[in-house]
């Protein structure tokens, strides 16, 4: 999978509309840094790039259980 195929998977996973998996995939190649690599074989990444787009995919898992009002500490 490359970065596009792995941020559009993640998307299902969260059950996330084409529009919103759209935006996603756009939030996380700006957030990953990676450039033209976004749409490369995730094998052919550097250790750094790799790292930079599992930092961008985390970025939307830390965010989605806040969607449903819950607070930390409850």
């Amino acid at each position: 999978l490359n970065g596009v195929e792995n941020a559009r998977f993640a998307g299902r996973i969260y059950g996330m509309t084409q529009a919103e998996i759209k935006d996603l995939i756009e939030k996380v190649r700006k957030l990953s840094g990676i450039g033209k690599y976004f749409e490369l074989p995730v094998s052919t990444y550097s250790a750094g790039m790799r790292q930079r787009l599992a930092f961008a995919m985390q970025g939307r898992a830390c965010f989605t259980p806040c969607d449903d009002g819950s607070e930390p500490g409850q």
